[in-house]
This record gives C-alpha cells, sequence and structure tokens, in this order.
C-alpha cells in the first residue's frame, strides 16, 4: 500500500509498505480520504506531545471497511470514520470517565499509524458507522467538529452571549457555525488572513478584525466591540492567550482550543484573578462524534467552504507548502484515495 511516515523531525517518506495485519477484534478500513490540518504541520517537523516516530500521521480521515473477521462481517463495505483515541480504561483517568486524558493514551496520527497511508486497522469499539447521506470527504471534518462540539460543551454558550474567536482556521469557522446555533448575539472573529475572515462573515461572524490592520486589544478599550463573555482560543499560537486573557470580559471565560505545542508565553496571573477569569482546555473529541455526524447529516455545518483543495497523498509536499505558508486561499485539503 502507499503510506506516508515522518521518519523524524521534517523527514518525511513516500513509499510503499505492506498492508497492516488486523487480529479478531480489529478491522482493516481502506481510507478514501484524509485530511492535513495545522497540528499535522507540528507533528511533521517533529513538534507534538507523545508523539513516537516514525509514524505514519493523519487523523482526520473517513473510509470503507474492506476486510473484518467473521463475526464482524457486517461491517464489511460500511462507510466509516473512526474514534481516534484508545485510551487503557485502567488508569485513575479512565476510571473517572476521563478518557482524553488517559494516562496510557495511544491515538491514531500520534503513537499509532494513522490515516496518511491506503489502509488503516482499528478496533471494532472504536468504529463509527456513518450515513450514506455524508460523502466520505465531508466525513473528514467528523473529527475536528467533534473537537469544536467538546468545547461548546465545555465551555458554554448562553442564548445572547458575546463570543469572540480568536483564529478562522477550520476550528474557529466550526466554532463560527456553532456559536451561531447556540444563540450568541455577536460573534467577533479575528486573524491575519482576509479571505478567512470572509470566510467566517459567511457563515454567521457578525464582526471581523483583520489584525495587520491595528491594536485589536487597545481598539476594544477605544469601543470597537463590546467585550466578548466567551473567548476561544482557536489560533494554535502561544502568543494569543495573552489577547483573550486582555479582551474577556471581567468574569468572562476562555476556551483554550488552539494546539500550539510546546512554545511558551509570558502571562500575568494576577489578571486571571482581577478579572475572575475561568479558563477551560479542550483536549480531543471526547464521547461527541455522534453529534458531529447529526450536525453534518443535518446540513447546519456548510463543509464546502471549509474543505478547500484535493490532492493525490503523492503530492503531500505541496499540501505541506500550502498550509505552512497559508496560500491559495486554503483551510483545510484531502488527500484522496
Amino acid at each position: 500500500m502507499k503510506a506516508l511516515y515522518v521518519l523524524g523531525p521534517n523527514q518525511l517518506k513516500f513509499c510503499e509498505t505492506e498492508e497492516p495485519a488486523f487480529n479478531e477484534e480489529q478491522v482493516l478500513i481502506k481510507v478514501q480520504y484524509s485530511m492535513m490540518c495545522s497540528s499535522d504541520v507540528k507533528l511533521i517537523r517533529g513538534d507534538f506531545h507523545g508523539l513516537k516516530l516514525p509514524l505514519i500521521p493523519g487523523h482526520e480521515w473517513s473510509g470503507v471497511v474492506a476486510k473484518a473477521p467473521e463475526k464482524y462481517q457486517y461491517l464489511v463495505g460500511k462507510k466509516v470514520v473512526v474514534d481516534i483515541l484508545f485510551p487503557c480504561q485502567q488508569c485513575e483517568q479512565c476510571r473517572k470517565s476521563r478518557r482524553n486524558l488517559c494516562e496510557n493514551m495511544n491515538e491514531i496520527g500520534v503513537n499509532l499509524n494513522g490515516g496518511y497511508a491506503e489502509y488503516v486497522v482499528a478496533d471494532v469499539k472504536n468504529v463509527i458507522p456513518i450515513p450514506d447521506s455524508i460523502s466520505l470527504k465531508d466525513a473528514c471534518l467528523i473529527e475536528p467538529l467533534a473537537v469544536v462540539y467538546n468545547a461548546i460543551q465545555r465551555v458554554g454558550i448562553r442564548p445572547a452571549e458575546k463570543v469572540a474567536i480568536l483564529g478562522s482556521g477550520v476550528i474557529g469557522l466550526l466554532l463560527v457555525s456553532l456559536a451561531k446555533q447556540m444563540g450568541a448575539t455577536q460573534i467577533q472573529v479575528m486573524d491575519y488572513i482576509g479571505d478567512r475572515l470572509k470566510i467566517a462573515s459567511s457563515l454567521g461572524a457578525t464582526a471581523t478584525y483583520d489584525m495587520n490592520q491595528g491594536n485589536l486589544v487597545e481598539d476594544y478599550k477605544k469601543g470597537w466591540m463590546p467585550l466578548p463573555d466567551v473567548v476561544f482560543d482557536a489560533t494554535g499560537s502561544a502568543d494569543a492567550f495573552n489577547t483573550a486573557l486582555e479582551i474577556v470580559k471581567p468574569g468572562g471565560r476562555i476556551g483554550y482550543i488552539g494546539y500550539s505545542a510546546h512554545e511558551k508565553v509570558n502571562i500575568e496571573p494576577s489578571m486571571i484573578m482581577l478579572k475572575s477569569i475561568t479558563i477551560y482546555g479542550v483536549l480531543s473529541p471526547t464521547e461527541t462524534w455522534l453529534q458531529a455526524i447529526e450536525l453534518i447529516e443535518n446540513k447546519v455545518i456548510d463543509t464546502e467552504k471549509l474543505i478547500t483543495h484535493e490532492f493525490p497523498l503523492e503530492e503531500y509536499e505541496t499540501v505541506l507548502n500550502l498550509m505552512k505558508e497559508r496560500k491559495d486561499g486554503i483551510i483545510r485539503s484531502v488527500f484522496k484515495f
């Protein structure tokens, strides 16, 4: 099968390799589409927690069950996505029903081979069939949407609240869509990329701010917009955390959802106390896969605006360059197998 390996930091190898074997509680899935996100870019450069190399990356993917043990033959031919978390079910966090915080976590695309290959093996218990009405291309958005749904659940958005979203990649844009559904009366989106801000407006953002054009914190002080009750940091850059602390309303909430890997930043902790801010970390899709599937099935999410490019796996360098340089209007690109 064709596969793309990460051998070391910025060391990629596209090659033919053997089809993976599976056991009596697993199935073999033929990958149809696999997406590249900014976390994958960090992983490829070796800047990722829990990374085990060599590895086939890819955690946002979909496919069709190709082979299965006799007792699971009913799954063969089914369109599926796969819950990427494989917790141990034995540690303290697992026993407290916090499987995303498992102390011995295995995760597809991080320390288990993922979707940048023609075939992936997955435990049957992690396989999630999807309706025929959802295309396998759109199904790649189920994983990031499940993460965003987890964020909405954890942080909460109440009707008539004002929400600010730092960053308008696919996570930020999905947040726009769900914030609108939750009844936010103002949805403020900030980014350095004008094309993405236009998409944010088309999805329901009531105000956008081009970070190239001014000082956001100072403009809030001047009354650009009312201070938000909720701020989501979806930038993937540690520097944005200070901005979130500065602009959130006293008594407000911050959801940290953008993965900034090992980046560090200086903050003023007393600001959290003086403004009585509540901060939520959001990690992984956590029991939210079925809700994400239902949202896409019912066309709550405008998938056409989010998956902007498509390439064969062989053209991975083109995709990587587009992602790194944010060129050609890219939001997310998929590899088609």
